[in-house]
Order: C-alpha cells, then structure tokens, then sequence
C-alpha cells in the first residue's frame, strides 16, 4: 500500500483544480470499455477544454507511475487508468444503464476485459442478435444454444438469467471525487503505518495445527488432487501464454468489509462453484465452522503463505488459486504426519512455526460463553474470555496489512459480526500482546526485573 503522505499529496493536487473544474465528468461504456470525458450536461459537452485534460493527465500519471506494472495497461491514458481504479473500488462510479452480452461473447473474450463491440463484430453480429442467439451451460460445462421452442413463451424476467449485464456509469465531479477518493486512501494507509509502527518486527507464525484440526494425511492429499483438477491447463509448447493460462485468480480488496473482501474472476461459473466447495471442505477440515466465512479463511491462509500471491496498490491476488491451494494441501499433510506421529509417541501437538491455521471454532454454540449463556436464558458473569495467541498474531497482521477494529476483532472473537465493545477492546489486547512479546524477547536478568507481580489477562 502506498504510504498516507503520498495520497495526502495528491489530494492536495486535485483540490486545488476541483473548483477551476467542477464541470469535468466522465463517462464509461462497458461495450466499448472506454471512458469519454465530458464537459457540463450539454450536447457539446465532449469539447473539454484541453488544459484541463492536461492537468488531469499530469496528476493521474503521478499515481499511476506507483502502481504494480501488473496493473498497468499497454496504450492507455493515465486519466483512463485512474478512472477505473474509481469504478473497480465503487468511489464515485454511479451505473447509469446495462448492456446485456451473451454467454457466449462472455467466453469468446468479454469476460477478460474485451470490448463487447469487437467481440460482436468477429462473430459477424447483426441487430437484435443477442435477443435471439441465446446460449445457456449444460450441466457438462458445454454452451448450447436454446431453440425457438424453448425460447417461445418466456418473458423478458426469465431471459435474464441467460446474460452478463454489463455496467454503464458515469463519475460526476472528476477532481471533486479524486480528491475525496485520495483522503480515503490517505487515512486507510495512515492507520496501518500506525499500527505497523507498534508491532516488534516480524510477526511469529501461529502452531502448525491446533486442537481440534485434521490429523488426516490422507484428506489432504485427496484435497490436493481435487484443487489440481480445477487448475486451468499451461500453454502448450508453441502457444503464446496469455492470462487466461492462470485459470481462476482471486482478488483481495483491502478498502472493503470483511464478508466482501474476496472476489473471483478469470474462470467459469461452475469452476468458482466448485472452488468455493473445495475450498470450504478444507477449511471445515481445519476446525472452521463452515459457510462464505470458510471459503475467505482460506483464501487468507494462502495470502499469508504468499502462494501465488503478488501485491497489488491496495490489496492483492492470488493469480492461480487452485495451484495455490494444491500446494497448501501438501504443507498441510506433511503437518499432518507430524501430527499423527507425535499423537502416536504421547506428544500433544506439532512443533510451532511453519504456517498460519486457524484455530479450533466450536460445532456447538452451546459451547461458547455467549452460547451457555443463552441456553441458562440468564446473563453470566466471571473471568474475562481467554484469547489464544495465535489469533492476536493474526490479528495483528490483519492490522498491520490496514484492516480495521472490526476485521480484527472478528478474529480475535471468531465471529462474522463483532459488537461494539468487542471493537473497542482491539486495541488493549493488541497492546497487550505488543508488550508481553516484547518482555518475552529481552533478556532475563531485564525480563525479572520488568515482569508485573501480578499476571495480565488475555
């Protein structure tokens, strides 16, 4: 992530233009994937004065210039590039219409950033073509095409399940919003240079497999077989690798909520269907309790692991997920030999150290506090809730990677809705946690001497 200093800089830059060009909008065609700057509500709105498109290029290609070169795009404008960083995150992007596209032109290159208006001109498309060329997936993953019988009869809510719909939008205020969008940035980057600067250097990995988690060899190895599957095929020899060759990637978005941070992209529907499956299967494996929650405590593990992952502005992906989960599957296994080994020799659990997993989730709600609480029907007081480590180092890196209080309380608590004093509580026992690792990395003659007489609670 780009430091607070740097957005605050150019905030600063489109302010100071946002009122001289308050008039600048612009619009995007999704069939075209093109964005028109446009100059007032008039029809001769596309005659922007050119100082003012210079000086939207100059401070756009500032930005631009710090971004990954995988987010880079071979002939497009710095000003276009910014545009879409808006629309991709939702800042200031209002959709203003839809384009419907077939499943078909969705496969023949639409769905990988082709503009909809070429991909219609190699298929030799005619008027009116898209409301009569309908395609839908067999259950074998194959596209058929649906006959004037089946077509008879249908009304336009039930042909809609058969498109993409893609967005028209519009962002009013160009400078206006891009200031705005840049105090965003400035204030999510300046809370994680904060706390970074309170964490004692790396942070430590949790234990390989805690309590309650699989010691199963040979599930992971059936799990690993099931992710190469759905792995898209290499380039053959002679064939120009392109992306499509990475097969399903999800993206991380690091600005969003925590149930809306993941996203999948570069495959087909049924195979980020069975992704989500698999993906479930192996973290319910590892003592999660199952559901969309599941699916994204994976896709963090592998993030963690830095599998196929590569670091974007403001979040990041894993560009071939399923190798990327293969390949945790056979970490996986091996902690899991070790397990079973020393569950054999009388030993409890595995050596800490090697990767990040999470730690047991109750079956029972009946288990948990709040649950014997419920089931008594009677509020029940006591000892504060024991918070194990490995959950305070992994929210900690939730931290530390810019999450806020609320993504890492519901770590810390292992619950998808936090309540307000479960946030407010995030800070003293990362606090906490902060100061314990550091008395427990000093010396000893310096750690008796520091050591409270009386013990803190987690």
């Amino acid at each position: 992530m780009l430091p607070s200093e740097f957005w605050k800089g150019r905030q600063a830059e489109f302010e100071k233009y946002a009122k001289q060009y308050s008039d600048l909008r612009a619009q995007w065609k999704a069939a075209f994937q093109r964005w028109i700057l446009w100059w007032g509500t008039t029809p001769s709105g596309r005659n922007v004065p050119q100082e003012c498109k210079d000086v939207f290029n100059a401070i756009t290609r500032i930005v631009i210039a710090e971004f990954p070169s995988s987010q880079h795009t071979v002939n497009m404008e710095p000003w276009t590039l910014w545009l879409d960083y808006m629309r991709i995150r939702e800042w200031g992007f209002k959709v203003t219409g839809h384009t419907p596209c077939t499943e078909l032109e969705w496969v023949r290159g639409a769905k990988d950033g082709k503009p909809l208006i070429e991909v219609r001109r190699e298929q030799k498309y005619t008027t009116g073509d898209e409301w009569k060329k309908i395609y839908r997936r067999t259950e074998s993953g194959k596209l058929r095409r649906l006959s004037a019988r089946e077509l008879k009869g249908k009304s336009s809510d039930d042909l809609q399940q058969y498109y993409h719909w893609l967005e028209d939008g519009a962002i009013e205020d160009v400078f206006g919003s891009s200031a705005r969008f840049c105090e965003d940035l400035a204030s999510r980057a300046y809370e994680a240079e904060t706390f970074a600067s309170t964490l004692p250097g790396e942070i430590e990995s949790a234990p390989a497999l805690v309590s309650g988690t699989s010691t199963d060899p040979e599930f992971w190895l059936r799990a690993k077989e099931n992710f190469r599957r759905l792995q898209h095929l290499p380039p053959q020899p002679g064939e120009v690798a392109h992306q499509s060759h990475n097969g399903l990637c999800a993206i991380w978005y690091l600005w969003r909520d925590s149930d809306k941070r993941w996203s999948f992209d570069n495959a087909s529907d049924a195979v980020k269907v069975l992704f989500r499956s698999a993906a479930e299967n192996a973290a319910v494996e590892l003592g999660h309790s199952g559901g969309t929650s599941a699916v994204f405590y994976w896709l963090d593990l592998l993030r963690s692991e830095g599998i196929f992952y590569r670091p974007l502005a403001d979040g990041g992906e894993i560009y071939q997920v399923c190798n990327a989960s293969a390949e945790y599957c056979v970490k996986l296994e091996t902690a899991a030999k070790l397990a079973k080994r020393n569950a054999l020799s009388g030993s409890r659990s595995v050596e800490p150290g090697q990767w990040l997993v999470p730690p047991e989730v109750s079956k029972d709600p009946s288990d948990t506090e709040s649950g014997a609480q419920k089931k008594l029907g009677e509020k029940k007081r006591g000892r504060p809730q024991t918070i194990p480590v490995e959950r305070k180092i992994a929210a900690a890196k939730v931290k530390a990677s810019g999450g806020t209080n609320k993504d890492a309380a519901a770590v810390l608590y292992q619950t998808n809705y936090p309540t307000d004093q479960q946030k407010k509580n995030v800070p003293a026992i990362l606090r906490h946690h902060h100061e314990t690792s550091k008395q427990l990395t000093a010396s000893p003659k310096r750690r008796n001497r520091t050591s409270p007489s009386n013990k803190a609670r987690g």
